[in-house]
């Protein structure tokens, strides 16, 4: 299943659309071709740069008024600006989603000789920026948003002490704790708990995220069916190790692209060029990669 970005360019704002259709995981000799690996470096180059700038990106007058509007209100002690706090999270994340999609450039193209360095990646890039995305939801208020980065901040306290630092561990939870008289202090009743990886793909991508998932998951856990598959493409040189690579670095640019396009409206801003070309872009691949697979089945 390829689902890639399909732009829709709708008055000054970029749209997301996506298409979905299935990889066959055995297939003939293609009557057509696959864009060659090389181009993977252009599509992630564009899209890293892309999600970059947006990460970036200063935020519109009547947004950062609002921002801090909520941050006077709300602000206190050592929590002094959280709806900033909040801002901040999730332009962070889709910064490190963009970082993940730039290496995808240096290990899918022919010259690396790389089976399974660019499922990680992509894993990381969707992960990233399906949490960008979850924080940068337009339906949800500034103080659903606040309680939102509070979560993801407890949740590296929950999930990641066994591995942190003593003094470091001990500096997080003594944060947890003044976090906590702060919600008290203000009366501050909004909650939230971040989804797990597997749920966050699924509300960022309904159609294809459980499936987007178990994929990524499967060559990043060491599936001996994806492995021994994936040994054999790479010795016979078979066209799936071309599938797997496309489909790697167009599922990565899509979870990432459509989180920068949140992010931008989030910020009050339009769509920069850098955005809507990388977006172009993707649609172009994913059109000549359907092409393709079209051909498998006639």
């Amino acid at each position: 299943m390829l689902a890639s970005g399909l732009v829709a360019i709708r008055g000054n704002r970029v749209g997301m659309t996506f298409r979905r259709f299935r990889w066959r995981r055995r297939v003939t000799e293609a009557s057509t071709t696959l864009p060659p690996l090389d181009h993977t470096v252009r599509l992630a180059a564009n899209a890293a740069v892309a999600m970059s700038e947006v990460a970036r990106a200063e935020y519109s007058d009547a947004v950062l008024a609002e921002v801090q509007e909520t941050d006077r209100r709300l602000g206190a002690g050592v929590f002094s600006d959280p709806a900033r706090f909040a801002h901040q999270v999730a332009n962070a994340y889709l910064l490190c989603a963009g970082d993940f999609v730039c290496g995808m450039q240096y290990v899918t193209t022919p010259r690396a000789n790389l089976v399974f360095s660019s499922a990680a990646l992509a894993r990381s890039a969707c992960e990233f920026g399906n949490r960008a995305w979850w924080l940068a939801d337009p339906d949800i208020s500034e103080e659903q948003r606040i309680a939102r980065g509070i979560a993801v901040m407890k949740n590296t306290v929950q999930e990641e002490a066994a591995v942190l630092e003593p003094t470091t561990l001990a500096d997080l939870q003594d944060l947890v704790r003044r976090l906590d008289e702060w919600r008290q202090l203000l009366s501050f009743t909004e909650t939230a708990r971040l989804p797990k990886p597997s749920a966050l793909f699924r509300l960022a991508s309904p159609d294809s995220g459980d499936h987007d998932y178990k994929r990524l998951c499967n060559a990043t856990h060491g599936s001996f069916l994806t492995v021994l598959m994936s040994h054999q493409a790479a010795i016979t040189g078979a066209v799936e190790r071309e599938v797997d690579a496309w489909w790697r670095v167009l599922t990565a640019c899509r979870y990432g692209l459509q989180a920068a396009v949140r992010l931008t409206d989030l910020q009050g801003n339009e769509p920069p060029q850098s955005l809507q070309d990388a977006s172009m872009l993707g649609q172009q691949y994913m059109n000549r990669c359907r092409q393709w697979e079209d051909a498998q089945r006639t």
